[in-house]
């Protein structure tokens, strides 16, 4: 599995988005990403107003159900 992206990464395409520096595919070209990284790192920002990276679906509920198992 590769690494996740840094946050100074994320921060950047960020700040481009916000200052309208080029569309999502444009910024994923720009930055060297793919297209849906942009897309979920806008949207998760608009959401949360961080660029933290979030846990994904499959992990929360792996970790939900074990929990629930294991009490």
């Amino acid at each position: 599995m590769p690494a996740p992206y840094s946050k100074d990464l994320r921060q950047r395409v960020v700040d481009a988005y916000k200052a309208k520096l080029g569309s999502q595919r444009q910024l994923a070209e720009r930055f060297q990403v793919s297209l849906s990284f942009v897309q979920r790192l806008i949207r998760g920002h608009q959401k949360t107003g961080e660029v933290e990276r979030q846990a994904s679906w499959r992990w929360s509920v792996s970790v939900a159900r074990r929990s629930r198992s294991v009490s």
